[in-house]
């Protein structure tokens, strides 16, 4: 079993005009996040199941579980993934600086595809 050691845990409210699920990166402004956006303003990781208008809670830091986009390996950096906004691989040491500045985590597991749980140590 996979479990979260969540440190700083805010609460934003869900304008994303949806429901955001546990385990999605959210921004700011309290919308699904996208890590590729040019004013990276990924706060964290939504801990629980949110309707639209409801306060979110979301995780700031520690180790948290996230929705994979894609295959990830362990160890590698994560960012979010522009078109279904979960956590897909970046890949290190060949990272560019401007990917280097979309990393919202650290994978601690390794996913084989899409939508699979695994740990992030948060950025």
């Amino acid at each position: 079993m996979k479990t979260e050691q969540l440190g700083i845990v805010t609460s934003i409210l869900n304008q994303a005009g949806k429901t955001i699920l546990k385990g999605y990166f959210v921004n700011i402004q309290g919308a699904l996040g996208n890590s590729e956006e040019s004013n990276n303003e990924m706060i964290g990781v939504c801990t629980a199941d949110t309707n639209n208008g409801e306060m979110m809670p979301v995780a700031v830091t520690g180790i948290a579980l996230c929705v994979t986009g894609g295959a990830i390996t362990k160890g590698n950096h994560v960012f979010c993934d522009q078109k279904i906004f979960q956590i897909n691989y970046a890949a290190p040491p060949a990272a560019t600086s401007n990917e280097l500045q979309m990393v919202v985590g650290i994978a601690l597991d390794t996913a084989s595809g899409a939508d699979e749980l695994i740990r992030v140590l948060l950025k």
